[in-house]
């Protein structure tokens, strides 16, 4: 029972961690994206 508990937590432990890096992408790619599209309105 204990490893397979284990092996639940650190399924949940990946899935989060993958879901929180790629909304941090997400944020951090759009973050750029606006910026450049800023800059293109500038020049």
């Amino acid at each position: 029972m204990p490893l397979g508990r284990a092996t639940d937590i650190d399924d949940w432990m990946m899935n989060t961690m993958g879901s929180f890096i790629g909304g941090i992408l997400f944020v951090i790619a759009r973050y750029i994206y606006t910026l450049l599209k800023i800059n293109k309105k500038i020049k």
